[in-house]
């Protein structure tokens, strides 16, 4: 993808983004997409996050450019992590080896179901930068091993309780403060 049209791009995710925060100001989600209303829920549950606010008040006037922080000698998205979360959420609806494994993981005393939403983005991403890293981008078959290897995760997680043990602890609870 040319720079121009990822910059164009990252212009209409912002504004986007921006248009979903200020309907939850508003109170007005329930007149959002179905899509939009999963974003907005993600954002109401991260907005005592460093970050976010700064993220979402300002992505309209960004003009494109991405919105990192740092952490622990890391860069961040708040905008990422939001959108990976919306994600979650609506593969619950979706998909039901996604739901099989959120339950599983929910039924562990110390996973609630915001964690659980967190480790099913980790472990997706996870398969994903496995595939991805280095290229520039998902190819077809990347895609299809992407899929074939979180299926076969979310089936284990449900399957093997060391499996999902080792997984919880890959992806603690807490997020960066």
């Amino acid at each position: 993808m040319s720079s121009d049209k990822l910059q164009r791009l990252r212009r209409l995710a912002d504004e986007h983004d921006h248009a979903v925060y200020e309907a939850v100001k508003a109170g007005k989600v329930s007149e959002l997409s179905h899509e939009g209303q999963l974003q907005a829920r993600a954002i109401e549950e991260h907005l005592n996050l460093p970050g976010v606010h700064n993220a979402l008040e300002f992505a309209d006037v960004r003009d494109g450019q991405p919105f990192e922080m740092e952490h622990e000698g890391q860069l961040l998205s708040p905008l990422a992590h939001i959108t990976l979360h919306a994600a979650v959420l609506n593969m619950l609806e979706d998909d039901g080896d996604v739901r099989a494994a959120f339950e599983s993981l929910t039924q562990e005393k110390a996973v609630s179901q915001h964690h659980a939403i967190h480790i099913l983005g980790g472990l997706l991403l996870s398969f994903a930068w496995v595939g991805h890293h280095g290229r520039t981008g998902l190819e077809k078959d990347d895609c299809d091993v992407l899929e074939r290897d979180f299926g076969h995760a979310l089936k284990r997680i449900c399957r093997d309780a060391d499996f999902r043990r080792k997984v919880i602890q890959k992806f603690p609870a807490s997020h960066w403060e």
